[in-house]
């Protein structure tokens, strides 16, 4: 199998789509007592992953396709309506089925220190508190990349909607039009982070479906009025 490796979760491979994720499969925390298998750099309340060839370590063989950023469809409808001076326009798109490497949520699981945390963090791992989410503080950077961070990137988005009324006619002007728009006002994911419809990478044909610190698209509004003489 050929294969071409562009970022600790991306590749290329033979046969297979642009835009796939290769990464090791988590299994958790390593809890007390747990034999810590050489090579993933982990220790007791660090991430633990699977030995998928069972050879009693973790090398590169043990990383999978664990996701791909291509949707299954992706869909959009438009439509106008209109009732005597009132006119209503909107745009909803969309996809289904594709996935997210979310490298945002990697960073910010990453007790590294000097930098922020997500919320849930304060719940990590200790031996007092034996979870299966959060890394103990002192795991210190050494997160595999794993699954953990592939996300379903499925998403409907309310792109943009417009209400308007046309005014009686006015001497001297030939239409008059007030409106009110705003764009990207409602999204429904299950996405984890700022925005489902991201590209960190978007000079690259390849490099696709990873969100890095992207700043989300930005709700808008906009009141005008429109006139013809």
């Amino acid at each position: 199998m050929t294969e071409f490796v562009l970022s600790p979760y991306s590749v290329l491979q033979v046969g297979k789509p642009v835009g796939i994720f290769k990464t090791y499969v988590f299994e958790g925390i390593y809890q007390t007592g747990e034999t810590v298998l050489p090579g993933s750099g982990s220790r007791v309340g660090g991430t633990k992953v699977a030995d998928l060839n069972k050879d009693g370590e973790i090398t590169a063989a043990d990383q999978t396709i664990t996701g791909d950023s291509n949707p299954d469809y992706i869909f959009g409808l438009s439509t106008s309506l209109r009732y005597k001076r009132f006119d209503l326009a909107a745009f909803i798109s969309g996809v289904q089925g594709n996935q997210l490497y979310n490298l945002s949520r990697y960073s910010f699981e990453n007790p590294l220190g000097g930098r922020n945390l997500l919320a849930g963090a304060v719940n990590r791992w200790s031996p007092t508190n034996p979870n299966n989410d959060y890394t103990n503080g002192a795991q210190g950077g050494r997160i595999p990349v794993s699954d953990r961070f592939v996300e379903d990137g499925s998403f409907i988005r309310l792109k943009n909607i417009s209400l308007g009324y046309t005014l009686p006619r006015i001497k001297g002007v030939s239409n008059a039009r007030i409106y009110v728009s705003a764009n990207n006002l409602l999204t429904i994911t299950d996405y984890s982070g700022y925005d489902p419809e991201v590209n960190t990478f978007g000079g690259s044909n390849v490099l696709v479906g990873v969100d890095n610190l992207v700043y989300p698209t930005a709700k808008t509004f906009l009141l005008g009025l429109q006139i013809g003489f």
